[in-house]
């Protein structure tokens, strides 16, 4: 039965470590940029599966002082600010973040970016059920954002500066957008 209980004081020092831990993580995230919720870049998921990777070793790995864990965890965010500054350059951006696609133009699926986005047709569908699209006639543009959310132009709306800077001044650009 060891395998099911341990000592105490080891089940102290775990209960210890992982409230450190989460502690400074808290204080560590706070200290960093605020980002808007739901526009997790690949780099902020690689933070946050990094930081429960962290925490969860440090807590429940006997041979791992709290320390090694704290220091791990400093690195981490550290790194973890440093590309959120230096992706402000756009040729870092470029590297960090993916280009925004045209997915429908003007009612019409572009299937080379389904294809290069990884959809399939129903997600797309889906996608556009849930924003209250019921037909492709209605649409002039779906664009597969950076963060992997979904913008759509309905038909007959003012095509803007933000949905040119992607599509191209003509509107007529279907392949994949400028990133930013």
């Amino acid at each position: 039965m060891s395998w099911l209980t341990t000592d105490p004081v080891l089940v102290g020092q775990t209960a210890g470590k992982i409230a450190l831990l989460y502690l400074a993580a808290l204080i560590g995230l706070r200290l960093t940029v605020r980002r808007v919720a739901g526009q997790i870049t690949i780099y902020d998921a690689v933070a946050m599966v990094s930081v429960g990777a962290i925490i969860g070793r440090t807590a429940t790995a006997s041979g791992t002082a709290f320390v090694q864990g704290l220091v791990a965890l400093v690195v981490l965010l550290a790194c973890h600010e440093v590309v959120s500054r230096l992706r402000l350059r756009r040729g870092v951006r470029a590297l960090t973040d993916h280009k925004v696609r045209v997915l429908v133009h003007d009612g019409v699926i572009d299937h080379e970016q389904l294809k290069l986005c990884q959809l399939t047709e129903s997600d797309l569908w889906a996608s556009l059920r849930i924003r209250g699209i019921t037909s492709l006639d209605d649409v002039r543009f779906v664009l597969y954002e950076s963060q992997g959310t979904v913008s759509v132009v309905k038909a007959g709306e003012p095509v803007g500066e933000l949905v040119r800077t992607v599509v191209g001044p003509a509107d007529g650009d279907r392949r994949g957008g400028t990133g930013t």
